[in-house]
């Protein structure tokens, strides 16, 4: 891994779809990510969490915002997804950076560290 970068929370559905599906391409998200740095925080794996003390959806969202206030972006996945939406609008509205795609983590991550230098 190379030198720690900036926090990014990964969104994307979680039970629309396969949930499988959803989780490994959140999982693979995130790992790309650390590939290049970052530090990625993936609440679909609160699935582990849940199975043995299950909590209801907005008891979920209440711990994802509070993650997502530590973030200095937002990776929003493609798919359907009410959670993720909420935390897209959430973000915009700490003035978190959304990007839909790892590229675009990246290149903002290196413009923002351009025109600070």
């Amino acid at each position: 891994m190379k030198d720690t970068k900036a926090r990014v929370y990964v969104a994307g559905p979680y039970s629309s779809g396969i949930p499988d599906d959803n989780i490994r391409a959140a999982t693979n998200a995130a790992d790309e990510l650390w590939g290049h740095g970052f530090i990625p925080f993936v609440p679909h794996w609160n699935l582990f969490w849940g199975i043995l003390h299950p909590k209801g959806h907005s008891e979920w969202l209440v711990w994802c915002k509070a993650w997502l206030r530590e973030c200095e972006y937002l990776l929003r996945l493609p798919g359907h997804s009410k959670g993720a939406d909420e935390e897209e609008t959430f973000a915009r509205g700490l003035g978190i950076t959304v990007c839909y795609r790892v590229r675009e983590v990246i290149d903002h991550w290196e413009a923002e560290r351009h025109v600070h230098a």
